[in-house]
């Protein structure tokens, strides 16, 4: 799980080192429109992408009214993402009633009778009973707030056991998954347009199978797992797919054309050594986020591959990267 999370903060950092936000802002809306047509499709919503991106943009759609409300519900639930406190139970309420608007008797409201989750005729998990849904929910937020265990890893948890503890008569699953991105918004913003429900959309029945046998083991490494792998995809789809200003990310945006595969901090320090070739170690462990040792073992090893020379001397020197 460790090495999982700290691939994706990696991950996470390249992004953001190539102007993410700026770069993203015409995929936003996108990406959003992705994740809100994925959460809905794996609670058996049939709209399209197209459809919903119609109904956001108040074209006339024809389709179910309930699964029309449903987007437009979701639609006002992730607009407000910034705004919420990843560990309020008054923010998580809030988001329930915007998904379940017109939806649920007790919308924005804990349950009050028993929900169980059958397979067929079988039942393959029993929700918490409804008298202990709030001092559950109440733990389970008062352990995130105080925790200090990776942020990417903690949404994992607090996803799970929101699917778990089963707090609402309904949309169980779409606050989990939007919760989930709540809880990573709070640890990088631009979390907020990565679509990963749309990957879990994809891997539909291993998602399903993570949350099963956690549940079944009383234990959420199972589904933690999953969750960090379809995390770690995501991203990677993102920056293999080009859609970063149209063009596919490799080498060739730090201007060099190499035939060498180098790691993400190789490639970071590249970046700014291109940015400013009389920049310090120091100032590459402060600008990437890693240590001057790490920042300067990566600067041996490219010069060892003969990508990077030092010319000059150590203090008035500069860096020159080395092309084909």
């Amino acid at each position: 799980m460790e090495t999982l999370a700290l691939e994706i903060v990696d991950l996470m950092k390249y992004l953001s080192s190539l102007g993410t936000e700026k770069k993203f802002l015409h995929l936003r809306k996108d990406n959003r429109l992705k994740s809100i047509q994925s959460s809905l499709a794996i609670e058996a919503n049939s709209l399209s992408l197209q459809q919903v991106t119609d109904i956001i943009n108040g074209k006339k759609v024809v389709g179910d009214a309930r699964e029309i409300l449903e987007v437009k519900n979701a639609w006002a639930a992730y607009e407000k993402i910034e705004q919420y406190d990843p560990f309020s139970l008054g923010s998580l309420l809030e988001a329930h009633a915007l998904l379940s608007n017109q939806l649920v008797k007790d919308s924005g409201m804990f349950r009050t009778m028993q929900v169980n989750v059958y397979k067929g005729f079988e039942l393959i998990h029993a929700g918490a009973k409804p008298k202990e849904i709030l001092p559950l929910m109440t733990e389970l937020f008062d352990w995130a707030r105080g925790s200090n265990i990776n942020a990417i890893i903690k949404s994992c948890i607090i996803h799970f056991v929101i699917e778990y503890i089963h707090p609402f008569e309904d949309g169980n699953g779409r606050i989990g998954r939007l919760w989930q991105t709540v809880v990573l918004h709070s640890w990088d913003n631009n979390f907020q347009w990565i679509p990963i429900e749309t990957m879990v959309y994809k891997n539909q029945q291993g998602y399903y199978m993570a949350l099963q046998l956690s549940s079944q083991q009383n234990n959420a490494n199972a589904f933690i797992e999953f969750m960090l792998g379809i995390i770690k995809f995501t991203l990677e789809n993102i920056i293999e797919s080009g859609k970063i200003k149209g063009k596919k990310l490799s080498l060739e945006d730090l201007g060099i054309k190499l035939g060498i595969k180098l790691g993400i901090n190789q490639q970071l320090i590249l970046k700014e050594i291109e940015k400013n070739p009389f920049i310090t170690a120091a100032e590459i462990a402060y600008k990437i986020n890693i240590s001057k040792t790490a920042v300067e073992n990566n600067l041996a090893k490219l010069k060892e591959l003969g990508i990077l020379q030092r010319v000059g001397a150590r203090k008035n020197g500069y860096w020159k990267i080395v092309s084909n």
